[in-house]
């Protein structure tokens, strides 16, 4: 039999498992958009949609919210080194 502290552990890696699976669908939808435009182009997008984030939090929580976000593409980054391994 399952224990409780076993099924919280198993769904919230499902939560995580769905949330990136959606996340990387969403992200395959808007990547031809950006591929091969203007390096300012994808940082005015990328900024807008964290403000839309972050905006969409309570103000007494936005700090925390965009800290978060932060550590999570820095977290990301590894994923999607091109440099990755390469001392240059």
């Amino acid at each position: 039999m399952m224990q409780p502290r076993d099924f919280m552990q198993e769904r919230k890696a499902k939560v995580r498992l769905d949330t990136a699976a959606a996340a990387d669908a969403i992200v395959a939808k808007i990547t031809p958009a950006l591929i091969h435009r203007n390096p300012a182009v994808q940082a005015a997008v990328i900024a807008e949609l964290m403000a839309i984030f972050i905006g969409g939090h309570h103000p007494k929580i936005r700090k925390a919210a965009f800290h978060s976000l932060l550590t999570m593409a820095f977290d990301l980054t590894e994923f999607h080194d091109p440099w990755k391994g390469n001392s240059a």
